[in-house]
């Protein structure tokens, strides 16, 4: 299902190929939310959309700017005492396309700003 801000610059990308009859590549994918200058702007959950987009054929996977790397919370458990345990969550950067790659997957994860830079991403060349 591709809904909310976060398929904006893809209905965005997809409305382009129909008025502008270009054809479009099926291995990219995008996220992120696009406003009315054709600026394409950031979304959350960047790794999870990655790995969806990978598990779906993705070859190429665009972002917006900045959000190659994401932030997630990973949980620390520290004893403090006998029988006494703080548990914490400690952010950490991950880098999206070593990310995939760690899963398994061959994507590249590349940072996009504009609709017009996104798009010659998706155009068929040949």
């Amino acid at each position: 299902v591709v809904d909310g801000p976060s398929a904006g610059a893809a209905v965005a990308v997809l409305a382009s190929s129909m008025l502008l009859n270009v054809p479009i590549r099926k291995d990219v994918m995008i996220t992120g939310t696009i406003d009315e200058y054709g600026r394409i702007g950031p979304v959350g959950g960047i790794l999870y959309k990655a790995e969806a987009a990978a598990k779906m054929g993705a070859k190429i996977f665009l972002v917006p700017k900045g959000q190659s790397v994401d932030r997630v919370y990973v949980r620390v458990e520290k004893k403090i005492a006998p029988g006494v345990i703080i548990v914490y969550y400690k952010p950490e950067l991950i880098n999206v396309e070593e990310y995939l790659r760690s899963k398994g997957y061959d994507v590249r994860v590349i940072e996009v700003s504009t609709l017009s830079e996104a798009f010659n991403y998706f155009k068929v060349q040949g």
